[in-house]
Formats: structure tokens, sequence, C-alpha cells
């Protein structure tokens, strides 16, 4: 829903030396983007992906999934993908 062209860079399952829960997939990302990870944003829908992005030191967004997850700091819960794309759409808007 969001497009590849929203991403300057994405990291899968086995491009790391460790996977979820530990924070290897998003500092490698941090890394190749040459940002702070607390200058990063993770979009998550699991428990395991939320740990993850959080060890790193990741703001995280929450979309809904089977799981549940709930609130804490650095976190946002939104209501879905939709919700995400409206908001980073806003958010690039020239005023």
């Amino acid at each position: 829903m969001l497009g590849t062209e929203s991403f300057a860079t994405t990291f899968a399952a086995g491009e790391t030396a460790r996977t979820k829960p530990h924070p290897d997939p998003y500092l490698a990302a941090a890394r190749a983007l040459g940002v702070d990870p607390a200058a990063c944003l993770a979009v998550e829908d699991s428990p395991t992906g939320v740990a993850a992005a959080e060890a790193a030191g990741c703001g995280v967004a929450v979309v809904p999934s089977f799981v549940s997850i709930g609130r804490a700091p650095g976190r946002q819960l939104l209501t879905g993908l939709d919700e995400l794309a409206r908001s980073l759409t806003c958010a690039l808007s020239p005023t």
C-alpha cells in the first residue's frame, strides 16, 4: 500500500546475522541510511518486530495484526497502513 518508493532502504529476514527480536535489522538499516536509529520510524505489526525496533532505539508505528500490542513510550498505535500513509503525506507536504 505504501509502495517501495516510500523507502530509501529495506532489510528482510536473512540479510543480517541475527533477526528479530534482535535489533540487528534496524541497526543495519540505520547504518545504511547514515542516521541514528533514534531518527528512524519502524512500522511493525508484531510483538517480535516491536521488540527489535525498540531495542535498536527506533520509534515504532504499530499497525493492527493478529496480536494486540499495547501502548508504550516511543510507540504510536495506528488503525492501519492507511492512517500511516495519510500522516506521511501530511508530514511531507509543503505548507
